[in-house]
This record gives structure tokens, sequence and C-alpha cells, in this order.
């Protein structure tokens, strides 16, 4: 009787055991649905240069950047009490846009010599305890506006339009690209899993472009 006792427990606690790993299963499954929902990564990055267009017109409107564009000076997005000054950077000895030991700071990758189709801002989701500038990125809505103010004065009104999420390594090269495609904001931060010793495991990216 005893030894009866002693099976039934064992293939209860199997039983539980195996509901268990089965509701993992489908947690896992429906958190990467839901991931496919939010982000566009199946948009072909190559769709950032825009196809057919014509040439007097590509002309037209680089000339306008040319007028419009210098040094950003300040980035603001009402909805998500977003409004600070941006400090300009390079980048670093690997190639990566740099980044500074300041969770609340936004940086503008300061490119020249190029006619910028791209600007990327970049902050961090967090930092040494603290609350970053773009905490809640992964969490911004399409169809919310992004303003950039520049040190000449002018000032341009962007819209979420697409939303990325990439490990670093498998991100898509014109994501990044700063003088091709149409003209763009990216807002960049860290997303994902954190892994102690290497950081988050992805990169998210909203893709601001010129509102109508």
């Amino acid at each position: 009787m005893r030894k009866n006792f002693f099976l039934i427990l064992a293939i209860i606690c199997i039983c539980l055991f195996s509901f268990s790993l089965l509701e993992t299963e489908k947690a896992i499954g429906s958190n990467e649905k839901t991931e496919e929902k939010v982000f566009d990564n199946d948009f072909i990055a190559s769709n950032e240069q825009p196809q057919n267009q014509p040439k007097e017109k590509i002309i037209e409107e680089d000339q306008y950047r040319e007028i419009v564009y210098s040094n950003v000076k300040k980035v603001v997005i009402p909805k998500y009490k977003v409004n600070q000054n941006i400090t300009p950077v390079g980048l670093d000895e690997y190639g990566h846009i740099k980044t500074v030991e300041n969770a609340h700071e936004i940086v503008w990758y300061a490119i020249k010599g190029v006619n910028v189709h791209n600007i990327i801002l970049a902050a961090h989701k967090d930092y040494r305890g603290e609350i970053g500038a773009f905490y809640d990125s992964d969490r911004w809505e399409k169809g919310e506006e992004l303003i950039i103010e520049y040190e000449n004065g002018n000032r341009e009104v962007f819209e979420l339009k697409r939303k990325y999420s990439f490990r670093p390594e498998e991100t898509p090269e014109n994501v990044m690209k700063v003088d091709e495609g149409e003209y763009r904001v990216t807002v960049m931060t860290c997303y994902g899993k954190f892994i102690k010793g290497k950081g988050y495991e992805k990169r998210i990216y909203n893709v601001f472009t010129k509102k109508e």
C-alpha cells in the first residue's frame, strides 16, 4: 500500500511538471507573437530607400535638407514628456555610436560631410539604477509626434511610423544608414532581457518620418 501511495504521488508530480512546461512554452510563444505584432521587422530594410521617385524631386528634397538641416539642438516628444537638449557624439573605437555615462542624456550622431537622410538619436533604457530617457520607448505608439529643433532656429515635426527590434549584430545596415533612404529620425535604445556582464540582448529602433 505504501509503495502504491508513493507511485501515485510520483505520477501526480510528473503530470504537474509537464503541465507547467506546457504553460511556459505557451507563454513564450505568446510573447513572441506579441513582439511580432508590435514590431515591423518584416518590413524589408531596403524599403527605407524610396523607389521609383523622380530624380527632380530627390534633388529638390536634398536642397531643402541642406537649407533646413544644421546641428540638432533639442528633441521634444510631447506625449512621453521628453523635452531636452541634445549632446552631439561621434563613433567609439569599435565603430559604434558613443554612449554617455548618464541615464538622462540623449545623444545625436553628429556626422558631417554628407547630406543627412537619417537623424539618429540614442539614450539609455536605464543606467546604474536610474531610469533612462528612452526607458519606455518599446511602448511608444505609432502616430505620436517628435519635434526636432535645430541650432539655426528651424523646427521640424515627425511622426512615429515604424518600430524595429533586433540584436545588435542582426540589425540591417539600412536601419542605421545616415545618408540613404527617406528623411527620418531613428530613436534607439536597449531592449529585451538583461544579460549580466553583457547588457541588454536587443536594441529597439523607433523610426519617425516627416509629418505632412
